[in-house]
């Protein structure tokens, strides 16, 4: 995963969850552990897109779907991937790789939503190491897919879910745009609710 997409993580994160516009090139450096030159780039990009507006001390966010839509456009989802296998039973799997990996994509969608969307590929952030450890791969086409670890994703989620920013752009890179809908609702959703608390 590219450091950029840690900003835009945090940025989306911050202003869906906990109803934040403001945010400062330092506190950004600070919490996605990248330079304040990357730093600087990106949020001059965003500006230039009209996502954001320059201010004293830091920038305010204005237009949050241009930086979610830009994330979902510009990453790389199979480009994560540094573990794929054959495995015989993606229910098993689950259960076996539960507190050790974080799921996304449709697996991700049924924890976030307790629904389930019904897949035959399995996505998960993780450790291959630890991971090969506990599953039995067998030959055939991938259906299980393990994507680069990142300590900033694992800050920001919480019982094992991933934020639902994340979940987005992940899904959308596997255009599953009916899955989109419904996280789109609970993004905004999430919004309103950070935004009642601040008042």
């Amino acid at each position: 995963m590219k450091k950029w997409e840690r900003l835009f993580r945090e940025i989306l994160h911050g202003f869906h969850s906990r109803g934040e516009r403001f945010f400062t090139q330092n506190q950004l450096c600070a919490s996605c552990s990248i330079s304040a030159g990357a730093a600087s780039r990106m949020i001059g990009w965003l500006e230039q897109i009209g996502a954001v507006e320059h201010r004293p001390q830091g920038f305010r966010v204005i237009d949050p779907g241009k930086i979610l839509l830009s994330w979902a456009v510009k990453r790389n989802l199979m480009g994560d991937v540094v573990y794929s296998a054959r495995i015989p039973s993606l229910a098993e799997a689950e259960n076996l790789l539960g507190g050790k990996v974080l799921f996304t994509a449709h697996c991700g969608y049924k924890l976030a939503f307790g629904e389930d969307p019904g897949y035959d590929r399995l996505f998960a952030y993780g450790r291959p190491g630890e991971v090969r450890e506990i599953l039995k791969a067998t030959e055939g086409e991938p259906n299980f897919f393990l994507l680069e670890w990142d300590e900033h994703l694992a800050k920001l989620s919480e019982g094992g879910k991933i934020p639902l920013v994340q979940l987005y752009v992940d899904l959308w890179q596997l255009g599953a745009a009916k899955l989109l809908e419904r996280v789109e609702l609970e993004l905004e959703r999430e919004r309103l609710a950070a935004l009642e608390k601040l008042m």
